[in-house]
């Protein structure tokens, strides 16, 4: 029953979102900017599997809520029964399914609101995705609803009559002993341990340069190296010139250029690289391909090649104003922060007060996905094509139209742009917008003050709000800023990220207390104002249905420069829990001061 329960709250909660919203953002205010830019930062979600049987488990759920609130209220809510809204409701009966009484706040923030995660039986392996699903759903019915023919409706159907069990044999022979490792990177395939595609250039303002990179490496502190003719000691400008059918002049090249030539050389010159290789990219295929379980997954896997496929929900759900309200949460988090970052001076203050917001729906513009990627095609022969399709238009292309990081209209992943000093933010966030208000200050606005941070983070501290080269702090200003990145920082790899999290949850601990308990959560085992729901929504927000490896492991394991999700809770809380619920001994936090 409680599992069901959760399910069912989480849904409606979902499908409320959009009509408390104008009653929570009457104050704010509404500008408009633009940018044309990209850089990847924040949160990319994979499309992953959802369990058959979901459609039912909602049904079902809505008998149990009933009685479960409707029998014994009183009980369970003591405080604002009568006030609260039914969006409310719903949204603090998820609220309160999350947390584990038997777990110690104090003792690990994580555990208190991650460990019924899995216990509530949540629909997908990420909260953000649970959020999504109805609407993911939603697009689908219409998707389905809609006659038109087309390669994205011929791929969805032979994906869906192939599911669950789709056939991965063409991965087997998808390359054949000829392939070179040049043509497995044109074919889109993950091989050799290295990284090459496209991205955008810190230095050229609305270019995308060919980067290349170790698969470990994860410290982006240091912008990237210009490689050229001039100074190319492994002929990576001949690597360059094989992939893209564009004139490449230019390289970026992140770690050691030393390190990426000595992995480069190793490769040209193993007789079992290639083979390596070539058993790397047939694997990676099938563990695409057999993710496909569900018409769900296929028609993500369909949005992700062909982003119109879901195009009807955004423009349903474009209606109510979603672009808006998001950049109305932006500017106020915004205004915050700028009260924040006076310590530091009138250059650094400048720079945040110039970051620019760009809301949208998340597309690839690579056009739509060729007819004959799919025609007469086994899923796996057209997953193969549509990868190799992708990742050759990735390759020639220099200039980006924005917004343009490879994501597809599922996706959503905010991001910040040094060479433009601008925050991309999806459209589908507005799913954070709650009808509690300390949970959409925990959530969505913890992610916009990330990317926001990320314009003074250790990496682009060291440019103005125009990307060039600045001296940005007095000496007393730097050792205010050094202090507070020295107390926060735990590894060199993921230093940028833990430190826009870091202040992230400051910046949500000031607004919070600003709010003067919009909401009080009161149950008979414990009661919740609007700081404990911010900064425990903040840590439910990064729950996952991993294992305990995934969760438990330190940071810096794979070419991530974000801390796995345990860590980036447990650490960024620190301090903001100890003083929040009495916590002893106290643990000081890092302030800039």
């Amino acid at each position: 029953m409680l599992a069901l329960t959760a399910t069912y709250i989480l849904i409606v909660r979902a499908r409320t979102n959009a009509v408390n919203m104008n009653q929570m953002e009457e104050n704010l205010v509404s500008e408009s900017d633009s940018s044309t830019d990209e850089e990847q930062h924040g949160i990319t979600l994979p499309p992953t599997s959802t369990p058959l049987g979901v459609k039912v488990c909602a049904v079902l759920s809505i008998f149990v809520v009933g009685i479960a609130l409707g029998g014994a209220g009183h009980t369970v809510y003591t405080t604002y029964w009568d006030k609260m809204k039914p969006g409310e409701m719903s949204a603090a009966g998820a609220f309160v399914s999350r947390i584990d009484l038997n777990a110690s706040i104090c003792e690990s923030p994580w555990d208190y609101v991650c460990n019924n995660y899995e216990k509530n039986n949540y629909l997908t392996n990420s909260f953000i995705l649970d959020t999504q699903v109805p609407q993911f759903v939603h697009a689908l019915e219409m998707f389905e609803d809609d006659g038109a023919a087309g390669a994205a409706k011929l791929f969805y159907r032979q994906c869906k009559q192939s599911a669950p069990f789709q056939n991965t044999s063409a991965c087997e022979t998808a390359y054949d002993s000829e392939t070179t490792l040049a043509e497995l990177w044109k074919a889109g395939a993950s091989h050799s341990g290295l990284t090459v595609g496209r991205t955008a250039s810190p230095y050229r303002r609305g270019f995308r340069s060919l980067v290349i990179l170790r698969d470990e490496m994860v410290n982006f502190v240091e912008y990237p190296t210009v490689v050229t003719l001039e100074n190319d000691d492994c002929d990576l400008m001949l690597l360059a010139k094989a992939l893209a059918s564009t004139d490449n002049d230019e390289i970026l090249v992140y770690g050691r250029v030393s390190e990426v030539c000595a992995r480069w050389r190793d490769l040209q010159n193993s007789a079992f690289a290639v083979d390596g290789a070539r058993m790397h990219a047939a694997e990676h295929c099938e563990a695409s391909v057999r993710r496909l379980q569900t018409p769900l997954d296929c028609f993500l896997a369909a949005a992700k090649y062909w982003p119109q496929t879901n195009q009807p929900y955004m423009d349903d759900v474009n209606a109510v104003n979603v672009i808006s309200t998001l950049r109305n949460w932006f500017h106020l988090v915004k205004a915050h922060i700028l009260e924040m970052a006076k310590p530091l001076g009138k250059k650094v203050v400048a720079k945040i007060d110039a970051v620019s917001v760009e809301v949208g729906w998340n597309s690839q513009n690579l056009g739509s996905g060729p007819g004959s990627a799919v025609i007469g095609l086994t899923t796996a022969d057209s997953i193969l094509n549509l990868k190799a399709w992708a990742m050759q238009k990735d390759l020639s292309e220099t200039v980006h139209v924005f917004p343009r990081f490879q994501m597809s209209a599922y996706a959503i992943n905010a991001y910040y742009t040094s060479a433009e000093n601008n925050v991309y933010l999806p459209a589908g966030l507005f799913a954070l917008v709650s009808s509690l208000k300390g949970e959409t200050i925990g959530q969505l606005a913890s992610i916009i003050a990330h990317e926001i941070w990320h314009s003074i983070d250790p990496a682009s501290i060291k440019y103005d709000e125009h990307g060039a080269p600045s001296d940005m702090m007095s000496n007393p200003a730097r050792t205010k800023y050094n202090n507070l990145v020295d107390c926060i920082k735990t590894s060199e790899e993921t230093v940028t990220e833990d430190f826009a999290d870091y202040q992230a949850v400051s910046t949500i601990q000031i607004m919070a207390a600003a709010e003067q308990n919009h909401h009080v959560i009161s149950t008979t085992a414990a009661s919740y104002d609007t700081q404990d729901i911010a900064l425990l929504s903040f840590a439910s927000f990064w729950c996952t249905a991993a294992g305990p490896t995934a969760v438990n492991v330190t940071a810096g394991v794979s070419r991530d420069p974000h801390s796995l999700p345990r860590f980036r809770v447990e650490h960024s809380l620190a301090g903001a829990v100890d003083a929040q619920f009495g916590c002893k001994p106290v643990v000081q936090r890092c302030i800039l001061e």
